[in-house]
């Protein structure tokens, strides 16, 4: 029962004639908003740059009690309130961490306070990056005290803009072609030091809506190793790397968005590793983005 009139409940105890009435510390609500400037994430500029305002207000019991309170939070991009990601999409510009915290008085009225983050080359443009926020008081153990019964964590989120109409869902049709350059005799190919390199020509069409963070996964036998990838000569970005495995190699092309109807077109070279010959040679392409793939 309210006792004292603070709208909290009371507890008293009593025994032997005695009684000990007990009262709660004032009590926060905290309240957080998160707008974003803009409210996507355009990937057409890249290392593009977001501003991310977080408001927060209180709301106190007792009403007449010291109606604010010392809180510090925690704003950790590409994180909610289930998990985080290993490698954040996004760094805070002035600390170039995915991670800040900042003290803050709060009251019945907002206040608020901005930060400044760029998007790297996202891995996956598709999925919305996430922010989470979390509060804690400055002071532990004074009053008034954050509700115990409320969350300390929001999340909020921002969307990637894609240009694939109005539903946004992106479904690309990857056409990819390889054509080897290197002749190679049926019957017999002898591998030196003046004759160790094939070569491949690569053709990527999408013949659907724009496919983004598209690739070209190639794997093949430990007796080969990539040499070289040309430029296209129109300008499109590609940019092969060894993977984690020595057999393995990517090429991103376009990033970040291969648009519907572009084709590309590039020569890959591998070399044979003399220290692994075989009588055979594996090689396998495959073209990736993170749009959805039209079913055949």
């Amino acid at each position: 029962e309210d006792l004292n009139g603070d709208t909290i409940t009371d507890v008293s105890v009593g025994a032997f004639g005695k009684v000990i009435q007990l009262w709660s510390q004032s009590i926060a609500d905290i309240s957080v908003k998160a707008t974003f400037i803009p409210d996507k994430i355009i990937l057409l500029k890249k290392n593009s740059e977001v501003i991310v305002k977080m408001c927060f207000s209180a709301r106190f019991r007792p009403i007449n009690a010291n109606n604010e309170m010392d809180i510090k939070y925690n704003a950790t991009l590409d994180a909610d309130l289930v998990s985080s990601r290993v490698i954040s999409r996004g760094l805070f510009k002035e600390n170039n961490e995915r991670f800040v915290q900042k003290n803050i008085a709060v009251s019945t009225r907002e206040s608020c306070s901005e930060h400044v983050f760029n998007v790297q080359e996202p891995s996956d443009a598709v999925n919305s990056l996430s922010l989470r926020v979390d509060v804690l008081p400055q002071k532990p153990g004074t009053s008034p005290v954050l509700n115990p019964y409320s969350s300390a964590s929001s999340e909020f989120f921002i969307p990637f803009s894609k240009d694939c109409g109005e539903d946004e869902i992106c479904v690309s049709d990857l056409v990819l072609e390889v054509q080897q350059e290197t002749e190679l005799d049926k019957q017999l190919y002898i591998v030196n030091n003046k004759n160790k390199r094939l070569l491949f020509h690569v053709d990527l069409l999408n013949k659907k809506e724009n496919a983004y963070n598209t690739r070209i996964n190639v794997i093949f036998s430990e007796n080969l190793f990539f040499a070289s990838s040309s430029l296209p000569t129109d300008g499109t970005e590609v940019l092969c790397q060894t993977g984690k495995s020595q057999e393995s190699v990517s090429c991103q092309v376009g990033y970040p968005v291969f648009r519907k109807g572009q084709q590309v077109s590039f020569d890959i070279s591998f070399d044979f590793n003399l220290k692994h010959l075989q009588n055979t040679v594996f090689i396998s392409f495959q073209a990736l983005s993170e749009s959805n793939e039209e079913e055949e």
